[in-house]
């Protein structure tokens, strides 16, 4: 797939280096920092209904943690994360699996949790409306390493559509996703909810076909943590781990409520939060990571062209924190 204004892996990982003597002379944290009797964890996150359980659990449990506190960072879009990561300002963020598997060796990061299964859509303008017609359109999407190019991947290739090397891609946030797609700079997008919702709502598009259809079940986000806060902070991580497992479970049964708890997170509007919950759209239970199935993501995202050799499974996930 040809993707338009992406950085190269190349400019990411030379940026690395500028981003770490920066980190060093601002003095940014680049480990968890105690509060009192409390150990604080920063994590990033965006404006998707793929990490409201991070939300939801700190609005509903933070202050129940007798060795922890959570401080959630709200980011524009995924190179604002990549870039905290990098600068040492975030513990531990909500991140793309893909975008993951890239970009973990550098920031010495582990997968302990799913941050949810499903939840993404392909929605164009109206005049589209076949694979074909969705061929020759320029697509918004959030990452140039996301599921969602993956996702973009095996509905063209479920459709006989080969030549995904003259697709046009072009990497938007997501929260801009609709007003480009408004002002005529792009045909379509591929991108979690509620923009999807969103852009349905305003009458600017229609969904042609949501994730859950394409790879069912597929994890999407996917919680990463520093490798070493893990080792010194074990028990804690456990149990945010465990009250972000009870949010998921408290989302399923609490679909209004929940999409309340985020408005002072995410700011997202509450009635299409909860249409996308109450349509369930997105999966928030059996949150554990399973190499298999991230095997499958890296697979698919091999045969895209998103990344490259021998991928060390046991490296990126750490099992025993999610129960």
């Amino acid at each position: 797939m040809k993707i338009i204004t992406r950085r190269t892996f190349l400019n990411k990982t030379a940026q690395i280096g500028f981003y770490s003597l920066f980190s060093s002379l601002l003095n940014f944290p680049n480990k968890a920092i105690a509060y009192g009797s409390k150990i604080n964890i920063n994590v990033g996150y965006m404006s998707i209904i793929d990490h409201l359980i991070l939300p939801v659990s700190h609005a509903l449990y933070n202050s129940t943690y007798k060795n922890i506190s959570i401080t959630p960072h709200l980011c524009r879009s995924w190179d604002e994360i990549l870039g905290k990561l990098d600068m040492g300002i975030l513990n531990a963020a909500f991140l793309l699996t893909p975008l993951a598997m890239k970009t973990f060796y550098f920031n010495n990061m582990k997968c302990i949790l799913l941050g949810h299964r499903n939840g993404s859509v392909i929605a164009s303008s109206p005049e589209i409306k076949s694979a074909e017609d969705l061929s020759k359109a320029v697509i918004g999407i959030p990452h140039s390493h996301s599921t969602h190019t993956i996702l973009l991947y095996k509905y063209f290739k479920d459709n006989g559509i080969d030549n995904l090397q003259d697709i046009s891609l072009k990497k938007i946030p997501p929260l801009e996703t609709v007003s480009q797609l408004q002002d005529c700079k792009i045909n379509a997008y591929s991108v979690a909810e509620p923009w999807g919702m969103l852009g349905v709502n305003k009458g600017v598009v229609h969904i042609i076909e949501h994730s859950k259809n394409i790879i069912p079940n597929h994890p999407c986000c996917i919680l990463m943590i520093r490798e070493r806060f893990l080792k010194q902070h074990k028990n804690s991580v456990k149990k945010w781990v465990a009250s972000l497992q009870s949010a998921g479970e408290f989302i399923h049964k609490n679909y209004k409520k929940a999409a309340e708890l985020q408005k002072n997170y995410m700011y997202l509007n509450v009635g299409d939060v909860f249409n996308v919950l109450k349509k369930e759209h997105i999966s928030y239970r059996n949150l554990g990571p399973n190499q298999l199935e991230f095997k499958k993501i890296f697979d698919l995202a091999f045969e895209a062209g998103l990344l490259q050799g021998q991928f060390e499974m046991k490296s990126f996930v750490n099992t025993s924190f999610a129960g």
